[in-house]
C-alpha cells in the first residue's frame, strides 16, 4: 500500500473524513497512539472513532493520523497532522477555496 503526506486542503478527495479507516500515529496522549478505527463523527476539535471495543473520542490537536483512502491505483495511506484539521468539517471546503490560488478559482467557474 502506498503512503503519502498530503495537505488536506489541496486534495479534495479527502475532504470528507467520516467513513474512513484511521490510525493514530502520534498523539499528546501516548495511550491513544496506535489506536485504529473508523471515523464515525467529527467536530472542530475531535474525531469519534469506532474501534473493535467501543467508540473513542480522539482530540485532533497534537496528533498525527493515517487515513486509508481509495486512490486511482488502489488503497493509499495518507498521513495528516491533526493541527491541519482543526476546522469545522462543514467549513473545510470553504477553507479550500481560500487557499487555492486565484488562477485556479477562476478556472473552476
Amino acid at each position: 500500500m502506498r503512503k503519502r503526506t498530503l495537505d488536506p486542503y489541496r486534495n479534495t478527495n479527502i475532504l470528507e473524513l467520516i467513513g474512513l479507516n484511521v490510525k493514530v500515529v502520534t498523539h499528546t496522549d501516548p495511550a491513544l497512539e496506535g489506536l485504529r478505527g473508523k471515523v464515525v463523527d467529527e467536530t472542530m476539535n475531535m474525531f469519534l472513532l469506532r474501534t473493535e471495543e467501543k467508540d473513542k473520542k480522539v482530540a485532533k490537536k497534537g496528533a498525527e493520523f493515517e487515513f486509508t483512502v481509495d486512490g486511482q491505483k488502489g488503497p493509499m495511506v495518507v498521513t495528516i497532522a491533526g493541527d491541519e484539521l482543526l476546522v469545522r468539517p462543514e467549513d473545510r471546503t470553504k477553507k479550500l477555496e481560500r487557499k487555492r490560488p486565484l488562477d485556479d478559482r477562476r478556472r473552476s467557474h
